[in-house]
């Protein structure tokens, strides 16, 4: 009976988990397709970058909001990416495989602009040397 109850406890976590995570991000990144877009960011779809060399690959994708503080998205990504499977490995930098994915923010007036940017691994090796 002791399993039982504490096996539904934990199902129920995950249910209600998984329901105010998607509740946050019913959609995701354009360019990132695992990357949630959090309610409260549009994608400026124009400012895009993207290209794939045999080395590796790169991507910079703008997003924007009016009504977000900084705090508020570092607190959601941070969380969102972990459960994502990217783990933190310095200030707004996470990697998972061969991937690195790095936040950074700019003011533009009123707006508050994020910025992701996806690189390969082998392509940051490749700029060093």
């Amino acid at each position: 009976m002791f399993r039982k109850t504490i096996f539904s406890f934990f199902f129920l976590l995950i249910m209600l988990g998984g329901i105010c995570f998607s509740a946050l991000a019913e959609t995701f990144v354009e360019g990132l397709e695992d990357i949630p877009l959090m309610q409260g960011l549009t994608q400026l779809e124009d400012e895009n970058i993207s290209f794939d060399v045999p080395e590796g690959a790169f991507k910079s994708i703008k997003l924007e909001t009016k009504t977000l503080t900084q705090k508020e998205i570092l607190t959601f990504y941070e969380e969102s990416l972990k459960n994502l499977g990217w783990k933190k490995t310095a200030k707004n930098t996470y990697e998972r495989e061969n991937l690195t994915l790095r936040e950074s923010f700019e003011r533009e007036g009123k707006k508050l602009l994020l910025i992701f940017e996806l690189t390969t691994k082998s392509l940051i090796k490749r700029d060093k040397n």
